[in-house]
């Protein structure tokens, strides 16, 4: 189970506690200290929301310049990760951590 195959926002609460722990795993999403179905469940609409608006904001970037949105490491996924250090958006989730990886 994963954020795409969920279709509306109230399909959610229909899921089970194994598929929502499922799919903020999955989103790099931290479960740590959520011991009842109701804090996974908002969790999980928290992200869908989130979801949601990137692919929003991402369709009206990419109409603009198809690639400003893409990851400057892999060139294949959305930008949706901010350097701490100095607030640049330039990576996705993915290759964020791999860098970090790296460099410790």
């Amino acid at each position: 189970m994963t954020l795409n195959d969920i279709s509306t926002l109230e399909s959610i609460d229909d899921l089970t506690a194994q598929q929502l722990q499922q799919i903020l795993v999955h989103n790099y999403v931290s479960i740590a200290g959520c011991v009842e179905k109701s804090e996974l469940i908002s969790k999980v609409k928290l992200l869908y929301h989130d979801e949601k608006q990137k692919k929003e904001s991402s369709a009206k970037i990419s109409k603009e310049d198809p690639n400003e949105n893409l990851c400057k490491v892999c060139l294949d996924a959305n930008i949706d990760c901010v350097v701490l250090n100095c607030g640049h958006l330039c990576t996705c989730i993915r290759c964020d951590i791999n860098t970090a990886f790296m460099i410790a």
